[in-house]
């Protein structure tokens, strides 16, 4: 899959071609293996984050509203919990992969698979495919990032003794950091050292956010554009 992720033929429609992409950023993740870990699952997840940010209307426009409506609700009506709900789906996820590539994980069945659905060709592979996957993201993405989003801008009221409250607590807050900036001030100058290098989180470091997948539309790249292979075949002339 990983050569038909850097390069976008402009011959192809763009459904087409942001389909395949989603198949192979989710290929190249490891979501789509039974014994995914932890960390494979999470770059899956991003791929499917990243994907609805940019390309939602793949699935309203090859997905039935309906259809997804009555899924959600059939799941959400067993009571499982998040975890096991994550478990299902995303078995469900990799049975409807393996259907979409003929069992077998190969670039060019894809392809055809999508090609041919597109087409008109009746088949419930790719809108199953993209139920569960929608599913998926509509259950255990979207909602998680909505009620955090809601949580950090929701109003409250606060009482007068609420405020006064809040205020002493940054007050004492606020004395707690002059406190600890003026150890580290002395620290850092007996070591010759910056105060910044005494503070940087290590971990953080560690664990820097993943770098966001742009799924490119191959219609609005640049017209004239050359395929890969037939570079210098007419302008070497």
């Amino acid at each position: 899959m990983k050569e038909f992720t850097g390069f976008n033929d402009p011959l192809i429609p763009d459904d087409e071609s942001l389909l395949i992409q989603l198949c192979g950023h989710l290929f190249r993740s490891g979501f789509l293996y039974d014994d995914a870990s932890e960390e494979e699952q999470e770059r899956g997840e991003g791929v499917l984050r990243d994907f609805f940010d940019q390309g939602a209307e793949v699935f309203r426009k090859h997905l039935p509203r309906k259809k997804l409506i009555r899924f959600t609700a059939y799941l959400e009506g067993h009571g499982w919990s998040e975890e096991h709900l994550r478990t299902r789906l995303h078995q469900r996820i990799i049975r409807g992969f393996e259907r979409l590539s003929h069992g077998s994980h190969h670039q060019f069945n894809v392809r055809h698979t999508l090609k041919m659905i597109l087409k008109g060709q009746q088949s419930t592979q790719l809108q199953d495919f993209l139920l569960f996957l929608e599913a998926y993201h509509f259950l255990l993405l979207r909602n998680a990032e909505e009620a955090s989003q809601l949580g950090k801008t929701a109003k409250q009221k606060y009482t007068t003794q609420d405020l006064l409250r809040m205020r002493k607590e940054l007050k004492n807050e606020l004395e707690g950091k002059q406190f600890v900036g003026a150890i580290l001030k002395e620290i850092a100058r007996q070591r010759g050292v910056s105060i910044a290098t005494l503070t940087k989180d290590q971990r953080a470091e560690m664990e820097k956010p993943a770098e966001r997948i742009t799924f490119v539309r191959p219609s609005k790249k640049i017209p004239g554009s050359l395929r890969p292979g037939k570079a210098g075949s007419d302008h070497s002339r």
